[in-house]
């Protein structure tokens, strides 16, 4: 992954997070306005216009993506009440999942700590459930956030409204059960 720092919160249903989205998808604009600026300065004038075409689509259905993600949200338990109940059984989240993906872990005092150079995972989790991960075969952490729930869709590469939803309706069935 490309670096990203955001810290989730539910307010802004980490904004952050989609403020980096956004500046990738920026990014990524600006890299295509270059190649269809090369285009007509080439002379290819029909090919730049199919691309700046192409370029509006995907912008437009992007914006739509994000507008419905957090639309959804409003529907779900607040990111905090998700994260809380997380954090009270967050020993056993996290090491049910690095078993789970066969990483290599450790505890330090009260800290979740992976440097599995096989897989290029390197993640450690403070004790109050700050995280910081790099997915790209170094140890530089190039995303950070706060939160279980943030964590688990960055792992899942899931957008934080699908977690959200699975989450709700994992704290609903645990209350129910209690």
């Amino acid at each position: 992954m490309n670096s990203l720092n955001h810290h989730g919160n539910q307010a802004s249903c980490s904004s952050r997070a989609a403020s980096f989205r956004e500046q990738l998808s920026l990014l990524a604009i600006v890299h295509h306005l270059e190649d269809i600026a090369e285009d007509i300065a080439s002379g290819r004038q029909v090919k730049a216009l199919h691309a700046i075409q192409e370029l509006s689509g995907r912008t437009l259905d992007d914006m739509r993506e994000s507008l419905g993600d957090h639309r959804s949200l409003a529907a779900h338990r607040p990111v905090h009440e998700i994260n809380l109940a997380l954090h009270g059984v967050r020993r056993a989240v996290l090491e049910k999942r690095a078993k789970f993906e066969a990483w290599a872990y450790r505890w330090d005092d009260d800290a979740f700590i992976v440097e599995d150079e096989e897989t290029g995972l390197y993640l450690r989790v403070d004790p109050a459930d700050n995280w910081s991960m790099s997915t790209d075969g170094t140890p530089d952490f190039l995303i950070a956030d706060s939160g279980l729930v943030s964590m688990v869709a960055a792992l899942n590469d899931t957008a934080l409204a699908e977690e959200v939803s699975r989450f709700s309706n994992w704290l609903a069935n645990r209350e129910a059960n209690q």
